[in-house]
């Protein structure tokens, strides 16, 4: 019975501290990390997808190419993210509105820009299918990019 206490008493501080705490674990910083990545190419997909709504013939096309774009990208980060820690995600439905052609694609350019960059920082911290997505991600974003650029070039002139 002594003993029985005296083990119970060695956990104790660890006990404790979850109770204080609220048994509350943080999430460990790669699933953090996925799903703000998650969240970031659904809205990125929806944009695109309003844009190829509002668009016609080869502009239409190339939108609706590049929505299929960022929801592959969306799909490899939700595997990533259910592969690491068992659980799906689902992004927010709702997402910020097109607020007119030309703004929103100065938005998804930078939204693209960042997008890229967060993930090959990402994955300098990351090993295996998680690096090999966050730089598959980061390369489609930066073609994206690209792409915008120049179509953004040829409207503004």
């Amino acid at each position: 019975m002594n003993e029985d206490f005296s083990m119970g008493l060695s956990n104790f501080e660890a006990v404790w501290e979850r109770v204080r705490s609220g048994g509350a674990k943080e999430e460990p910083r790669a699933e953090t990390a996925l799903r703000h990545f998650i969240e970031r190419e659904a809205a990125k997909r929806r944009l695109y997808e309003m844009l190829a709504q509002q668009s016609r013939g080869g502009t239409r096309i190339m939108f609706s190419k590049m929505c299929e774009s960022a929801g592959s990208g969306l799909k490899e980060l939700e595997l990533e993210l259910f592969l690491l820690s068992g659980d799906s995600f689902a992004p927010s439905p709702e997402g910020k509105k097109c607020e007119g052609f030309l703004p929103t694609m100065r938005r998804l350019y930078i939204s693209e820009q960042t997008s890229a960059r967060e993930l090959e920082g990402a994955a300098d911290e990351a090993d295996g299918s998680l690096r090999d997505t966050y730089l598959k991600v980061a390369n489609a974003s930066r073609e994206r990019r690209d792409f915008l650029r120049r179509l953004l070039s040829r409207v503004m002139s």
